[in-house]
């Protein structure tokens, strides 16, 4: 779900720093980043994530943002998946 809404939906942001690997094999990245995953790591990423949704990209973010909350509010009252959620 992440990565549709991050590379498809382009909704959110992908904090790189906030994934665990036991294999440090896998801490380096498809676009080369550097898992540290230390607290320093993820509070530098968490400061430059707030300052891109607080700039041009989160402008261009909310309008897609309020598309796909529709679509999912219609598709839950709509769909199958609220009425599944219904009979529960």
């Amino acid at each position: 779900i992440a990565s549709l809404l991050t590379d498809v939906l382009h909704v959110g942001i992908d904090l790189k720093q906030c994934k665990t690997f036991h294999d440090p094999a896998f801490r380096t990245l498809y676009d080369g980043t550097e898992v540290a995953g230390t607290e320093e790591a993820i509070k530098g990423e968490m400061k430059e994530a707030w300052e891109r949704m607080r700039g041009t990209e989160g402008e261009d973010m909310r309008p897609r943002i309020k598309e796909v909350k529709s679509r999912m509010r219609e598709s839950l009252a709509n769909g199958r998946a609220g009425r599944d959620m219904a009979k529960l």
